[in-house]
């Protein structure tokens, strides 16, 4: 019991009871006061510490945040650049295979007409060289200066049904051969090439 509530129990008509709910409202009163000074201080501090603490780390964020959407954008400038490139790229590839498909079948067509044209040139050599005539064994001081005119004097000579003709030749050159006339005599042995004009002949 304290002197005030001893002095007023004495002075008033206030029951017990009346006096204990109107402390209970007082002390409820009092406590809504250090309450809402409470959530006013608590507050205060969160504030405090937002603009102290976490107010730069977030601008610090967003300074982040921003250089990293740059570096995006140029990225995605750079990606679209090179897809573009890489798109002309497989374009142009496409049309070097096609050429390459093309120039392919025309080079097969080349080959073919190459190799046939090699077995006619070849054909053409062996038939031509079927005409040659090799005259071998000739002493190289036999023939003279003009191997042509050697030989039409001595082929109607040699071969009895060639005389009274006149033997027309189109070409004739000495060879010298490394087979014969290996005895040591000093004057080597010559074959002579040479075709006959007339076929008849």
């Amino acid at each position: 019991m304290s002197p005030e509530k001893k002095r007023i129990t004495e002075t008033t008509l206030i029951s017990k009871d009346d006096l204990d709910v109107a402390i209970l409202k007082g002390v409820s009163k009092a406590l809504q006061e250090q309450q809402q000074n409470f959530y006013a201080s608590v507050a205060l501090a969160v504030k405090d510490a937002l603009e102290s603490v976490l107010i730069p780390q977030l601008t610090s964020l967003k300074d982040e945040i921003s250089s990293a959407n740059e570096a995006i954008r140029k990225l995605a400038a750079d990606l679209e650049h090179h897809t573009s490139k890489a798109q002309r790229t497989l374009a142009t590839v496409d049309s070097l295979q096609a050429a390459f498909r093309s120039n392919k079948h025309d080079l097969n067509d080349v080959t073919i007409k190459l190799v046939h044209l090699q077995n006619s040139l070849t054909e053409m050599q062996d038939r031509s060289r079927r005409n040659n005539l090799r005259l071998i064994n000739l002493p190289e001081s036999a023939k003279g200066s003009d191997p042509v005119v050697y030989l039409q004097a001595n082929l109607p000579r040699w071969i009895p049904s060639l005389a009274g003709h006149i033997i027309e030749i189109d070409h004739c050159h000495l060879i010298y051969d490394c087979n014969i006339g290996k005895s040591g005599s000093e004057e080597k042995p010559r074959t002579i090439i040479f075709r006959l004009l007339r076929c008849s002949d």
